[in-house]
């Protein structure tokens, strides 16, 4: 992935398809054969003011900049209720541009933030889209979305699962693990 300074904002920053992630400028890539290790411009990283998380908040209506729900709703995994936490994301991940400008953060829920982790899209829509899909794959679903996304039958017995899994209980998958894979004779 290619770098470079831009002095508009003072900060390197990624490009990606030719254009510069942090302000959207067109620039003429050069593939250079050295490969330069860069290091943080700071020893340790500032978080943001209070000022600027208010303003952040503010700007998004106190909601998540991925999913749009409100902090502190409620969500559910595992069949728990649990409680939708606020988090502060880099659009363009720290690691890779060490940018933390109040511009390139945002406020988003732990669980579009933990999913979306330091992986970088080429626009918004696809991170959403990956985002949604990994959290149906986890198994967490919100309030207002129906209790079965899918109907999905064990394996073994035919009872109705809620979960992406094969089995509804450990006994069926232990079940099927002995049937399907017989003792070998031993060697004497």
């Amino acid at each position: 992935m290619d770098r470079m300074y831009c002095e508009e904002c003072g900060t390197y920053c990624l490009i990606i398809d030719g254009i510069k992630q942090c302000c959207d400028e067109p620039v003429k890539v050069t593939k250079s054969k050295k490969i330069k290790i860069m290091s943080p411009p700071e020893k340790k990283r500032r978080c943001l003011s209070k000022k600027d998380r208010v303003a952040i908040l503010e700007k998004q209506g106190n909601k998540c900049f991925y999913c749009g729900r409100e902090f502190g709703s409620y969500y559910y995994r595992d069949g728990k209720k649990k409680v939708l936490k606020l988090h502060y994301d880099h659009i363009m991940p720290y690691v890779g541009t060490y940018n933390n400008n109040a511009k390139n953060i945002v406020a988003a829920c732990h669980i579009c933030n933990l999913i979306k982790s330091s992986h970088v899209f080429k626009t918004i829509e696809q991170a959403k889209d990956h985002i949604n899909d990994r959290r149906l794959v986890k198994g967490i679903r919100y309030e207002d979305e129906p209790e079965v996304l899918e109907e999905l039958y064990c394996e073994e017995c035919g009872k109705l699962i809620t979960k992406n899994k094969r089995f509804c209980s450990k006994e069926c998958s232990n079940r099927n693990w002995i049937n399907n894979h017989p003792r070998r004779p031993i060697k004497k």
